[in-house]
This record gives structure tokens, sequence and C-alpha cells, in this order.
């Protein structure tokens, strides 16, 4: 996720200071340092000097409180029965007919989205005969000619 930048387009965001780094520009501040000076010292800014010490005041930590990384949740996740039982009526169903049946019922989701999350309920869909490529002559081990 980025934030926009002024110019309508987005900026990324850096991973936060260390915990280490906040520590020492809190000491700094509080042995009568200006957030000019501590800013200089640390090279930061003076809003992030400002910023780690209202969270100390506030919080009694200058722990960063952003969130990186970890496993985004599956849009299908609050909808779990109902995939399952939409796939165990017929294993044989496309992920246009899911996608379909679940939008009768007011789930709005894309194809892929429906693919990612059967995937991750380790959920084998049965293919039907009619939905197979047909085999070419050169994979079906014929050799395609007479002689």
């Amino acid at each position: 996720m980025g934030k926009e930048n002024g110019e309508g387009g987005l900026r990324k965001l850096g991973k936060p200071y260390s915990e280490d780094l906040r520590e020492r520009v809190v000491r700094a501040s509080e042995e009568g340092r200006t957030h000019k000076e501590v800013a200089r010292l640390y090279k930061i800014g003076e809003r992030t000097v400002r910023r780690y010490l209202t969270l100390w005041k506030a919080t009694g930590s200058v722990r960063s409180q952003a969130k990186f990384g970890g496993h985004m949740k599956h849009k299908l996740a609050p909808y779990e029965e109902k995939v399952k039982e939409i796939i165990a009526k017929r294993p044989d169903i496309t992920l246009e007919e899911i996608k379909e049946a679940l939008a009768k019922e007011g789930i709005g989701v894309s194809k892929s989205a429906i693919d990612r999350y059967v995937k991750f309920l380790g959920i084998s869909r049965k293919k039907n005969a009619s939905s197979r490529r047909a085999a070419t002559l050169r994979h079906s081990g014929s050799q395609g000619r007479v002689a």
C-alpha cells in the first residue's frame, strides 16, 4: 500500500525505524535537546521526532504500530460452507458456474479468487470429459500416418 504523493501518484511506504533508534530519539529529547537538534543528530525529520515523543507519552513505548507482511485473508473465507455446498452438489462445476451461484447469494467475487480459494481449501473439482482438451496426435503416442 502507498500514500498519495501530492501529484496524484503513489509513493512506497518504508519500513519503520528500529526500536533502538526510537528510544535514542526519546532519550535525547528528554536530555533537553530540541526537536531540530535531535532530528539532525539522527538524520530523521522533526515530525518523526514529535511522533515518537507523542507515542512515548501516550503508551510508554516507542514500538511501531505498523503491521508489515502477514497473510491476507481470502475474500471467500466467510462463505466457506456455501462454497463447499455448491461444489458438493456438482463436483464438475466450472468456476464460472460457481461465480454465478455465489452471485445469486449476493456474493460478488472473481473467478480467480474462487480458484485460489478452492485450491486453498484443498478441494479437487472433478472435470468432465467435455472440458478436457482433445489429445493431439503427437501427444497421444500414435504415429498419425498410415504406412
